[in-house]
């Protein structure tokens, strides 16, 4: 069986194609414009490639690893043992709690084809801390734990009262159960991209997590394998260029030859992985380009209002990706902001969940985000009025 989250009404159907076509128009932008400030400015150039190159070895390599791990978990455990029927919520923010986001991706597919409810999806994203959890892990452990213990009670406690406050078909998604054919199909353009993609990540997921956890825990890998200053850098600018180059073509080609997109293209991890990258990248960009052109301290405003900090925090948990809530760890790190802020953040963001989230479910998400607010709001101020 496969599903359609667009049902039956052909006004959705009609429109998808323009929808798709603005979506590439604004990826082909995208491109070019990023190509142009590559060449715009030499200090703008190093800012470009480190972000890409974080984006490639902080954020995609986890969540292609998550992926794999999940996709494993969901075929020997979830699937076959019933484990999301017997503890629904268990399982949710279980998933949740575990760094990067192949957990939410899983409950919300779930979600989507009407084996869980809408409490599973505010729970694994209020457990949900994104991949600032891999930063906070390799430098404070302790501290990492005790903030995953938390956002797990939390999460399981936001969950079970968002199923005593509504039913259980509360924001189900409608979808239109399809019986996948018998006959072979005949393999598309973008479908030999797709293949590529999963060969792409199948061969260099290992050695790019060797590379990753080094950075992760703070060490130079340029200087432990012995290679030249900054070729760590160069080279995770340049596999995440590839790997947006082949998801753009791919995307493209589904758009302009009007191809259809299967089950095992949507959800294969070198698809889903660099969708991912994609939004990742711009939101990387879209926080380092803000503050490089108007020099706004962020942690200045933390500093100047202490008692604001934690709904701050909270606020910024809000924005859609990693960047900015890795940022807000960093700030904890360096003693910038409390525990009690790094707690609201950590409970109210979604890391990089909310952009496969978002196109999964979009109205679910957003409200889970939303609902998310609240355990934040009590956690963050309750911990500052007891322990700071």
């Amino acid at each position: 069986m496969i599903y359609s989250p667009i049902s039956s009404s052909k006004k959705l159907r009609s429109n998808s194609f323009l929808t798709c076509f603005i979506k590439t128009i604004a990826n082909i932008a995208f491109i070019f414009t990023m190509t142009f400030l590559l060449f715009y400015e030499e200090h703008l150039r190093l800012l470009i490639i480190n972000t890409l190159s974080d984006a490639f070895w902080q954020v995609s390599v986890y969540v292609a690893a998550s992926l794999t791990f999940y996709n494993f978990l969901d075929k020997k455990f979830f699937n076959n043992n019933g484990m999301f029927e017997q503890f629904p919520l268990l399982v949710s923010s279980f998933l949740g709690v575990l760094p990067g986001c192949g957990g939410a991706i899983v409950v919300i597919t779930q979600f989507i084809q009407g084996h869980l409810s809408f409490g599973c999806v505010v729970a694994v994203l209020t457990a949900t801390m994104g991949d600032a959890a891999f930063l906070l892990l390799a430098n404070k452990f302790g501290d990492g734990i005790f903030v995953g213990i938390v956002c797990f009670v939390t999460a399981l406690i936001s969950g079970w009262t968002v199923e005593k406050i509504h039913h259980k078909e509360f924001m189900r998604v409608d979808y239109n159960p399809i019986e996948e054919p018998k006959i072979h199909i005949q393999s598309t353009f973008s479908s030999y991209l797709s293949n590529i993609q999963n060969f792409f990540w199948k061969w260099i997921l290992i050695p790019s997590i060797g590379v990753s956890l080094l950075l992760s825990f703070q060490m130079d890998p340029n200087e432990i394998l012995f290679l030249p200053p900054e070729t760590i850098e160069y080279v995770g600018f340049t596999l995440a260029m590839l790997c947006l180059l082949i998801w753009n073509i791919a995307h493209i080609a589904k758009v302009f030859l009007k191809e259809k997109v299967t089950k095992q293209e949507h959800f294969n991890v070198g698809n889903s992985t660099n969708f991912v990258l994609f939004w990742v990248v711009i939101s990387f960009l879209l926080f380092e380009l803000t503050i490089y052109f108007t020099q706004f301290d962020l942690l200045a405003v933390f500093q100047e209002f202490f008692y604001l900090t934690p709904l701050l925090a909270i606020l910024i948990g809000f924005l859609p990706g990693c960047g900015p809530q890795i940022l807000v760890t960093t700030f904890y790190l360096s003693d910038g902001i409390p525990l009690s802020a790094q707690l609201g953040n950590a409970i109210s963001n979604d890391g990089d969940a909310l952009f496969p989230s978002i196109a999964l479910a979009p109205k679910t998400a957003l409200l889970a985000t939303l609902y998310s607010a609240v355990p934040a709001v009590i956690v963050s101020y309750g911990y500052l009025l007891l322990f700071e």
